[in-house]
């Protein structure tokens, strides 16, 4: 079975400011981790998305049929993006872009996948000598 590696958030808020996309990092619940404005606890059940209230995350990604955003607290103002349970395979550590507008988000990075890449192109100004694509060098004739 093939996972759906991007898709459209059921629910979006508390995204405001001048930036259109975000970067999302997904933490457990439990992390004892430092937080950074990247990341988002991630809940799937309505216990955990309780727990994450109670530790002051101010970012909530709920993994739901839609039954626990209504648990959320009006009094919650942090933000909070809500998925299907097509993406319950999401876990601590794994990274998504997210389009605050139109709520399409992509997978960028599983931390429990052998098969992340990541892509170097010909903008590269490393010189390699072994690359296969190494950097296009420009001529510029003076007259």
């Amino acid at each position: 079975m093939t996972l759906p590696l991007y898709g459209t958030a059921t629910f979006g808020a508390g995204f405001g400011g001048d930036k259109a996309r975000s970067v999302v990092r997904l933490r457990s619940v439990d992390s004892t981790s430092e937080r950074h404005a990247a990341d988002f606890v991630l809940a799937k059940t309505p216990k955990e998305v309780l727990r994450a209230i109670e530790a002051d995350w101010p970012s909530i990604f709920v993994v739901s049929d839609g039954s626990i955003e209504s648990q959320v607290p009006g009094t919650f103002d942090g933000r909070l993006i809500t998925v299907s349970p097509n993406y319950s395979y999401l876990g601590d550590g794994d990274v998504l872009g997210f389009d605050h507008s139109s709520r399409k988000f992509r997978t960028l990075f599983r931390r429990n996948s052998a098969h992340n890449s990541f892509l170097v192109t010909e903008r590269c100004n490393n010189y390699c000598l072994m690359c296969s694509q190494p950097p296009k060098m420009s001529m510029t004739v003076g007259f």
